[in-house]
């Protein structure tokens, strides 16, 4: 088996792998706790179960989960080792399989020689591997015994590519890869010059599409510029027709930069939909949505994307514009929704059985917390369209059905559950989810038409400290938060919560601040902390004392003033509305209240709340 010479190179600096599925750690957590595996010792009796994990074919793939779940199982759960579950892989390159047949028109799918395969964020190879036993098998059908090998090798080398940016995976990637050719009679060669390689490549997938407008920079390491070269040739020059995979998601990967800031920006914006809220299009996986989307659609003008990911994507407010995109751009839709989420369902079936997560192992019965969906996109060509235009976007039907409790991988790859045709509505969001309304639901104005101010509830993120059920215990710890004769220390003791930094609020700062204007007395007030639950509240309207105190609210509390309390999109059952006096706390409501008020005062003026008369759209039912 001839090793990939960059992969040679990085194998002694590789740090902790992460084998197929993410999320990822934060990269200092993964540098900083990946060093300990240097400097702790496996407990006895830990190798032995180790080692008993391993069998052909798997013993790579499927080492660190196993490894850290002996060595420390906190330390995995920190890394973020989460592997893809074979049967996951194997379906999602099934369906890509079936799809290029029944609508590309590609008898031979993933095997036609034509069709060029991206996984952009390979981990340990475990897609790629699978696309290989998908040609082999195609190829066997045919009767091509003879060239079968040769044809394997070719398709490793030149059309089918993966990508990754950590140095462990992609190592192990070109390992799991030459032993898997080696395995099928087509092992790659190290005398060829330059010797034969697998198209696996260490980069970032999210950049590079475009060529450079200035020469790049000159890498220090042996073989790195070598290897974005290449990288970027797959990127900018090869046809690429399918990318598939399981991309990286994280909440709080935080606003990207450079190159990757232009890749949410298609769907940041709509035409008809409701505009999006929230940051929910900052998380990663959404960029690499976008990337595949371009390179598919607006490259290539055909092809399949297919990728497991968060779920949120398919009936969160901040993903208004990206539905509505691909409602445009795509002429086939499928959604198998896995779900396992335990914010939504806290993982349980509409039964009320228990519903793991996808990830779920023997040796990881948690899995992830968020819940996933596989997406299957298809972007048919211009010449392969029926003819007559495209439906338009609040006509466009998907095909949508869910699994749920512990037999779900089974289950999808027998496909046993039956698809259904969902037709997203436009008042609806375009919500790639099913749900039940009245008829006339989407011809009723929306609340906002009636009450056009609103205000999100109080966020203290110091409850502790800054809410009470006791005027006077409330009252008594204010006194001495400032007072200029208690030092730092001593209130650190008292009152460790409200002495601890975080990355907005830094204590000592906001103490020495607050204490030289001096104490709002007046500023204790009722607090509609939890339904029926009214509290006392110090509301500090300057620095971060208060997280979000909402300054803008609080002037429009005053005798004889109420407030609807609802929400826009709970994660689970709706919430009844609540009718408040006092300023309300953010979490009255899942996710977050919205108080409408009855009156409101603009610059001190009290009037009555101009409620505006709404439009009335004809009635129409839901389809």
């Amino acid at each position: 088996m001839a090793p990939c010479p960059l992969s040679a190179s990085c194998a002694h600096a590789a740090g902790p792998v992460h084998p197929g599925g993410r999320p990822r750690p934060p990269r200092q957590a993964r540098a900083h706790r990946g060093a300990e595996l240097d400097s702790r010792r496996i407990e006895p009796g830990g190798p032995g179960r180790v080692f008993q994990s391993f069998d052909e074919g798997h013993a790579v793939q499927y080492f660190y989960e196993p490894f850290l779940h002996a060595f420390d199982p906190e330390l995995r759960k920190e890394l973020g080792v989460w592997y893809t579950p074979d049967e996951i892989v194997r379906y999602q390159v099934e369906r890509v399989d079936a799809v290029l047949r029944s609508e590309l028109g590609l008898a031979d799918g993933l095997a036609d020689p034509r069709v060029v395969v991206l996984d952009p964020c390979c981990g340990t190879g475990a897609y790629l591997r699978a696309v290989l036993r998908r040609i082999r098998a195609t190829l066997h059908e045919k009767g091509g015994d003879a060239l079968v090998a040769h044809d394997l090798k070719k398709a490793a080398m030149e059309r089918i590519f993966g990508f990754e940016i950590l140095p462990a995976p992609f190592v192990i990637a070109h390992l799991q890869l030459g032993l898997e050719l080696e395995t099928l009679g087509a092992p790659l060669s190290d005398r060829s010059d330059p010797p034969e390689r697998a198209g696996v490549y260490l980069t970032n997938a999210l950049t590079g599409w475009e060529p450079p407008k200035e020469k790049p920079k000159q890498i220090a390491f042996p073989g790195f510029d070598d290897e974005r070269d290449a990288a970027g040739k797959v990127k900018q020059e090869k046809p690429i027709l399918v990318i598939l995979g399981n991309p990286p998601y994280n909440g709080y990967a935080g606003v990207a930069v450079a190159e990757e800031r232009d890749l949410s920006t298609a769907y940041r914006s709509t035409k008809r939909a409701p505009a999006p809220q929230g940051q929910g299009l900052n998380d990663l996986y959404v960029r690499f949505f976008r990337m595949a989307d371009r390179r598919i659609v607006e490259k290539g003008g055909k092809g399949v994307i297919c990728f497991i990911s968060n779920y949120s994507w398919l009936d969160g407010l901040s993903f208004t514009g990206m539905r509505e995109r691909y409602l445009e751009v795509f002429d086939r839709i499928d959604i198998d929704c896995l779900n396992g989420d335990k914010y939504k369902t806290g993982k349980l079936t509409p039964e009320g059985e228990p519903d793991p997560s996808i990830f779920s192992t023997d040796l990881n019965r948690e899995g992830i917390q968020l819940g996933t969906a596989i997406a299957t996109l298809v972007k048919v060509g211009a010449d392969l369209l029926p003819h007559g235009p495209r439906p338009k976007v609040a006509n466009r039907s998907i095909c949508f059905r869910h699994f749920w409790g512990r037999n779900k991988r089974t289950e999808l790859l027998a496909g046993k559950v039956e698809f259904c045709e969902l037709t997203p509505v436009l008042e609806m969001d375009l919500c790639f989810t099913p749900g039940q309304v009245a008829a006339e639901y989407v011809a009723w104005p929306q609340l906002p038409d009636l009450f056009p101010v609103s205000f999100p509830g109080v966020k203290t993120s110091r409850d502790h400290f800054l809410v009470d059920v006791d005027r006077d215990g409330l009252l008594a710890r204010l006194e001495q938060y400032f007072d200029p004769n208690v030092s730092h220390e001593e209130m650190r003791r008292t009152a460790p919560g409200v002495m601890e930094n975080t990355a907005r609020f830094r204590s000592e700062i906001v103490r020495d601040t607050l204490r030289r204007r001096g104490f709002l007395r007046a500023n204790i007030v009722h607090y509609a902390y939890r339904p029926f639950d009214v509290r006392w509240l110090y509301w500090e309207p300057e620095t971060k004392l208060l997280d979000e105190k909402r300054s803008e609210y609080f002037p429009q509390v005053f005798a004889g003033n109420r407030f609807i309390v609802t929400q826009q999109r709970p994660r689970r059952e709706w919430s009844m509305p609540q009718v408040i006096r006092p300023i309300g706390c953010l979490d009255l409501m899942d996710r977050g209240g919205s108080c409408f008020p009855l009156l409101f005062h603009p610059g001190g003026a009290r009037r009555t709340c101009s409620v505006r008369r709404p439009h009335w759209p004809a009635r129409r039912n839901r389809t």
